[in-house]
């Protein structure tokens, strides 16, 4: 892990934390910044980390809004490539 994608993960865990973050959900925010804490999610952070910078509240709230639930059905839910709100390797290996 380089220390340039380290600060610029702290940087956005910082972040979360400002008004700025506020046009996020408090579940938004918290799954955020669960994944940046992750490290099975490390190869997914400098993609949420563009979003970050480039304050795409609308992305990051459809990826994030909620962690998708197990039913009877398992998982279902839109596809992505990262986000607790969608089916991906992480979700799946929950």
């Amino acid at each position: 892990m380089s220390e340039e994608l380290l600060a610029r993960r702290d940087a956005a865990l910082q972040w979360l934390e400002t008004p700025a973050a506020a046009e996020l959900s408090p579940e938004s925010r918290r799954n955020i910044r669960r994944w940046l804490e992750l490290p099975e999610c490390e190869p997914d952070w400098p993609a949420l980390l563009q979003l970050i910078d480039s304050q795409n509240y609308e992305e990051l709230t459809r990826l994030f809004w909620e962690r998708i639930p197990f039913g009877t059905g398992g998982r279902r839910g839109p596809m992505s490539d990262f986000g607790t709100a969608t089916i991906n390797q992480r979700t799946i290996a929950e």
